[in-house]
């Protein structure tokens, strides 16, 4: 069950993770809040899918945000109060109308094991609903956030948690006292699977939507035929002279994941290394496109806005790594994972990425790539001049990398430690 936009990198790990189980025990379902090219991949694949956007619980979001501001606004508590009367309210009233529904629906379909591939607070109405059909609930974390005082009353009805990486199954492991976390780390398709998936022509009206709001620069959303260009011919696509650099930062475009950091340390770059081109792979979320419209001004403010090169989100990765240098990561918060990593890594690209969350169990600095505390701008610049001025270092990090990968990230590796859990669960 997926609750998220289709976009994300749960969702791309659920069409993954779904293209691997073997079809011989496991007769798959797939629920989805939303459409999106990920849930794309899974229907292509011949896997039935229900959209169910009312089975996401509606109230998760809001909740979340009045606990940010009874935290940060404890003046208006009167307020605060009420607000969480009406929502409480809502919530229940949403849990009376869909969760015996679903729960026929579990039954009518026989539905033995409910695997989340979110947290808890999203899937709430799936986790009642299971626990009255009778089914077995694996909880599958993503993300990397505290607890609500809602998740952990309803701890109690999920069978076995799973996180997607070392350290933030230590993570939630505090958290969930008395409770085991099993750690699956996230991987990639090595095999070439990912390839064939990644080219399905069904593509959602809402990602089309997103896409045309953004600046393509050469590059649309569908690109799978650049993805087997040479090098040259990408980078000539992109407006890139032979001996420009290039460097790629890929995400979604929200605050939190650091490209003002980025665009800050490009800007402090250019004095050393003028011939830097740089990308912003991803879209905004938002209908306003409020978040891309200010890192566009931001480049302008800096002065490096004629470097600049904004794409939407591409479908298929591979020209975007056969044209850059080095990949960024910058998360100003701990990342759940950093699965762009990965396939940057993958790919024999050298990495720069913030020392927090899951990035700590996959780049080891100086060996498999380089790594800056979250928010410093000054030092990503002083990384991104290392890499470039010492070429020898970053093919040493590029082919460690890639090995890393291959030893331990891999999706075939992933999906059969989760059939084991599968196994323990419903045999």
């Amino acid at each position: 069950v997926e609750s998220g936009s289709g976009y994300g990198g749960s969702a791309k790990y659920l069409s993954e993770l779904v293209s691997l189980l073997d079809r011989r025990r496991y007769d798959v379902r797939v629920v989805a809040a939303e459409d999106g090219p990920f849930i794309a991949r899974v229907r292509a694949q011949g896997v039935p899918v229900l959209l169910r956007p009312r089975w996401r619980f509606l109230e998760s979001s809001k909740q979340k945000a009045v606990s940010r501001r009874q935290e940060a606004v404890s003046s208006k508590q009167k307020a605060v109060g009420s607000e969480n009367e009406r929502y409480a309210v809502g919530a229940i009233a949403q849990l009376v109308m869909t969760v015996p529904g679903i729960a026929g629906w579990l039954r009518r379909e026989r539905i033995k094991l409910v695997h989340l591939n979110n947290e808890i607070l999203s899937h709430l109405p799936l986790v009642l609903a299971a626990r009255m059909a009778g089914c077995r609930v694996v909880c599958h974390l993503h993300g990397w956030r505290p607890l609500t005082k809602t998740e952990r009353w309803a701890v109690r009805w999920v069978d076995e948690f799973v996180c997607i990486s070392e350290t933030g199954a230590r993570f939630y492991r505090e958290q969930l006292r008395g409770r085991d976390v099993i750690a699956i780390p996230n991987g990639i398709l090595l095999n070439g699977h990912g390839q064939v998936a990644s080219r399905q022509k069904a593509v959602s009206s809402k990602q089309k939507t997103k896409s045309s709001k953004l600046e393509n620069s050469g590059l649309g959303t569908r690109n799978s035929e650049l993805a087997h260009s040479s090098r040259e011919t990408v980078r000539v696509r992109l407006g890139v002279d032979e001996d420009d650099v290039v460097v790629a930062m890929v995400g979604r475009l929200v605050p939190w994941k650091g490209h003002e950091i980025y665009l800050k340390a490009l800007a402090a770059l250019k004095l050393h290394v003028p011939n830097v081109v740089w990308l912003i792979v991803g879209n905004d979320p938002r209908d306003d496109q409020a978040h891309l419209e200010h890192l566009k001004q931001l480049a302008h403010a800096e002065g490096i806005a004629s470097r600049a090169r904004f794409l939407p989100w591409q479908e298929d990765m591979g020209a975007i790594y056969a044209a850059c240098d080095v990949v960024v990561h910058a998360s100003v918060r701990p990342e759940p994972f950093g699965l762009v990593l990965l396939e940057a890594m993958a790919a024999g690209k050298p990495v720069i990425a913030t020392a927090a969350g899951g990035v700590l169990d996959i780049v080891t600095d100086g060996e498999t790539g380089l790594l800056v505390e979250p928010g410093d701008a000054e030092g990503l610049s002083k990384a991104l001049r290392r890499l470039i001025e010492d070429r020898a270092l970053a093919a040493t990090l590029a082919q460690r990398g890639r090995q890393r990968v291959r030893d331990a990230f891999t999706m075939e590796r992933n999906a059969a430690q989760v059939m084991d859990v599968y196994q323990q669960l419903i045999g």
